[in-house]
């Protein structure tokens, strides 16, 4: 059975300041996990404790907006058919997310950024398939974590770009792009780095 269970983040929360968290985690040519092939990913927490990420340009394709609404016992007829479902990662696909736009901010929110905030509720859900949510939202199922060192040993092994996250490329609809403009946004040929994946 679907869940949208609540994450575990206390109101209005934000990362320390040497936490990576609000960047974005651009996976780069030949990535040694092929299930991030090509994914875009916010990384929202980040500590020595592990990392926690959501992704953001991979819509899902056996899983609808309108499908996941009616599973949660919702009515089908209040819930608008463009708003796009992601994968968020491989983790837990029946736990669902919302990366939103700070002007809705309820209790558990996970602030982010400045401009980024994540939310796990049923209620910031509710308000937007009702057309009065965050002024920018994606709706995600799953997410791709990390234990205690283990993002940064990737890092390290090339297997990730960080990049700064703006609103441009976290709540643009242009999915199918999103990866190659990331790299073009950095000035970099994705092809001249595909030999260095998975090296140190």
């Amino acid at each position: 059975m679907f869940s949208y269970r609540h994450h575990s983040a206390n109101s209005h929360e934000v990362n320390s300041p040497e936490s990576l968290a609000g960047q974005l985690l651009v996976a780069m040519p030949g990535v040694a996990d092929p299930r991030f092939d090509k994914a875009v990913l916010l990384l929202c927490m980040h500590s020595a404790q592990g990392s926690f990420a959501i992704g953001i340009n991979r819509p899902m394709i056996n899983l609808n907006f309108a499908e996941m609404w009616q599973q949660m016992g919702q009515d089908a007829v209040t819930s608008p058919t463009d708003i796009p479902l992601l994968a968020g990662g491989p983790l837990e696909a029946d736990r669902g997310f919302v990366v939103h736009s700070p002007d809705l901010l309820r209790d558990g929110t996970l602030r982010i950024s400045e401009d980024i905030a994540l939310s796990a509720t049923i209620e910031v859900l509710q308000h937007v398939a009702g057309g009065n949510g965050p002024a920018k939202a994606l709706v995600c199922m799953g997410y791709a974590g990390w234990g205690p060192g283990q993002l940064e040993t990737e890092l390290q092994h090339s297997d990730w770009l960080l990049m700064p996250a703006d609103d441009d490329l976290v709540f643009d609809a242009n999915f199918d792009t999103k990866w190659h403009r990331c790299f073009a946004k950095l000035g970099i040929a994705p092809e001249r780095l595909s030999h260095l994946s998975g090296k140190a």
